[in-house]
C-alpha cells in the first residue's frame, strides 16, 4: 500500500496565491455593506435583485476557483 504522503496534493506558489486572491474576492463580494446595496427590493424579470446578485456572485466565484484548480500550474 503506497504511503499517504505520496497522494498529497502539491500546489505551486502561483496557484496558492490565485486561490488566496479568489478567497479575498469572495470575502469582498459577500461583505454586508456590499450586500446592502442590493437589498433595495427591486426586481429583474420577477427575481429579486438581492437573490440575483448573491447567486450570480456565488456561481462566478465557483467558476473562478474551478478554473484556477483545473488550470493548475499551466499558466
Amino acid at each position: 500500500m503506497p504511503h499517504r504522503r505520496a497522494f498529497r496534493l502539491r500546489k505551486s506558489k502561483a496557484v496558492r496565491d490565485k486561490l488566496a486572491a479568489a478567497f479575498l474576492l469572495g470575502a469582498a463580494l459577500f461583505t454586508p455593506p456590499l450586500l446592502m446595496l442590493f437589498m433595495n427590493g427591486g426586481m429583474v424579470a420577477g427575481v429579486p435583485v438581492f437573490a440575483l446578485y448573491v447567486f450570480s456572485a456565488w456561481i462566478g466565484l465557483t467558476g473562478v476557483v474551478a478554473l484556477i484548480a483545473e488550470k493548475g500550474e499551466g499558466d
